[in-house]
This record gives structure tokens, C-alpha cells and sequence, in this order.
């Protein structure tokens, strides 16, 4: 049972772990769309 648990435990970090880096790799994506948007307002 405890064999079990722990693989749960680790199951959940894990996804939760590659939430946190989709999130990361979004905000990421984000922040560069706005620069180079920013970086044609400012070049017209």
C-alpha cells in the first residue's frame, strides 16, 4: 500500500511538474510575442 501511495504521490508531482513547465513555456511565448509587437509599434 505505501509502494502505492508513494506512486501516486510521484504521478501527481510529475504532471503537475509539466503543468508548471507548459505554464512557463506559455507565459514565455507570450512575453516574446509582446516584445516583438512593441518592437514593430515602436519601428512604425
Amino acid at each position: 500500500m505505501t509502494r502505492e501511495k508513494s506512486l501516486q504521490r510521484a504521478l501527481v508531482n510529475d504532471k503537475s511538474y509539466i503543468n508548471f513547465l507548459i505554464l512557463i513555456l506559455i507565459l514565455s511565448n507570450v512575453s516574446i510575442a509582446i516584445f516583438l509587437n512593441r518592437h514593430k509599434f515602436f519601428e512604425f
